[in-house]
Parts: structure tokens; C-alpha cells; sequence
């Protein structure tokens, strides 16, 4: 189906974690008095600068895999954006026994631990957004924002089955490495995802500038290069 050929508007689907969500760390500040400019998520960015409608699924903590469960009820009509902000590969996803969504980190299931098992985790999630988007004939996109889920060392098959341009930035890259501090991280030539720790730790002008008053997330000036970075990608398809 081509744009032209839709009786009702494109609507954008956003599905991720804390970065991406509607109340966040910044909208905490506006509410004790600590920042009094106004806020908008990056979907609601999105959304006012393409001119099209969202829907916003994403969950403070979420995993990568509990995004599926709200992918597998989200309502996409043929010809609608999914927009998939990748978080924290090493983060776990369970249903507990009231039915209700949990996601955490895996530190106390030690062999849980390492980057070869975050890459399949992440590859397989990333490929199940891919086949349920594509048989509901809806076009998906991927990057990741402080982490990153695959590296050339992790690299498993499953990865070769998502098209590389359904990502906005590189499978290997993230937003803060290639948008908000490239002449940090320009320094090294993989990027790790402990770096994103050691960044915020320098306290550097970049840190202020995309981070501060936050500590963990990005205030409106780093919401709105990520805005700039999906606007940029869609543009020419919604």
C-alpha cells in the first residue's frame, strides 16, 4: 500500500522505554518547581513536526521484549509507522501471575550476564518487531538510544533478517554517541554499553547540554535531536 492509497491519515507508533515516554525524570522536575520551561516527548515532537498522529507505547523500564506484548495489542492500521527506540539489551521481560507486565535487569542470574546472550535476546525481538509490522503491512524502524544491541563480536544470523534500512542510525551506533557527544566517543572504535555511564560521569558541556537538569535522561534539547533524527528518516515516507 503506498500513501496514496489510504482513505484515513498515517498514524505513528512509538514503542520504547523512559527516553521515550511520556512522564520521565524531566516531567518530575516541572512538578517539584526545578525546571519550568514546558515539555513534550520525542513522539509528541515527532508527531507536531511530520504532521501526523501518535500513539505512544512506551514504559518507563521497559525491556526490548515487553515491547512486543504492547506491539502484539497495539492497534496499526496498513500503511502506519512503528517506531522502535531500543533500550537496554541486558534488560528481562516476564508476565507475572496476575498477568501483568514486568521487566528488570538480569544482575542476580549471573550466567544470564553476557553480551553474546543480550545480542540473540535483542536479535530475535528486534525480528519479531520486524515480522509482526510487516504482515500487518505497517513499515518499522530501529535505533537505539544509550545502548547498543549488536557489535560485529555478537553478531548471530538472526540480525541478517532485519533490512538495514529499517534503521534510522547504524545497527552499531546509538543516539548519544552519534548525536549528543560525537567527539567523546569518537575516541573509541566500539561502543561499549558501560561508556554511556563513563560519559555521564565527566560532567562535560555535552553532558549539560543534552542530559542536565536530568540525570539519566534527555532534557528537551537532547529530546529534540532525537525528534530531528526520526523526523529525518520518516520524512519521506509518511
Amino acid at each position: 500500500m503506498t500513501n496514496l492509497d489510504r482513505k484515513d491519515p498515517i498514524t505513528l507508533h512509538f514503542f520504547g522505554d523512559s527516553w521515550t515516554a511520556e512522564q520521565c525524570e524531566l516531567e518530575r522536575f516541572v512538578q517539584q518547581g526545578k525546571f519550568l520551561h514546558p515539555t513534550k516527548s520525542v513522539p509528541a515532537l515527532v508527531s507536531e513536526e511530520l504532521k501526523l498522529s501518535y500513539i505512544n507505547y512506551s514504559r518507563s523500564g521497559s525491556s526490548q521484549s515487553e515491547m512486543i506484548y504492547y506491539l502484539s495489542k497495539a492497534h496499526m492500521k496498513p500503511g502506519d509507522h512503528a517506531v522502535f527506540c531500543l533500550t537496554a539489551p541486558s534488560r528481562r521481560f516476564y508476565l507475572d501471575h496476575d498477568n501483568h507486565c514486568n521487566s528488570s535487569y538480569v544482575d542476580s542470574i549471573k550466567d544470564a550476564i553476557n553480551d553474546f546472550h543480550d545480542s540473540w535476546i535483542s536479535a530475535c525481538t528486534c525480528y519479531m518487531f520486524n515480522s509482526l509490522c510487516i504482515n500487518a503491512n505497517v513499515k518499522p524502524w530501529f535505533f537505539s538510544t544509550f545502548n547498543v544491541s549488536w557489535s560485529k563480536d555478537t553478531h548471530n544470523n538472526i540480525w541478517d533478517q532485519i533490512p538495514s534500512n529499517n534503521w534510522i542510525i547504524p545497527k552499531n551506533q546509538c543516539v548519544i554517541a552519534t548525536n549528543f557527544d560525537p567527539e567523546w566517543f569518537g575516541r573509541f572504535t566500539e561502543f561499549k554499553n558501560t561508556d554511556f555511564f563513563d560519559w555521564l560521569k565527566t560532567r562535560n558541556e555535552q553532558v549539560k547540554k543534552y542530559i542536565y537538569p536530568c540525570e539519566q535522561h534527555p532534557n528537551m534539547e537532547g529530546r529534540k535531536t532525537i525528534a530531528s533524527i526520526i523526523c529525518n528518516s520518516l520524512r519521506e515516507f509518511v
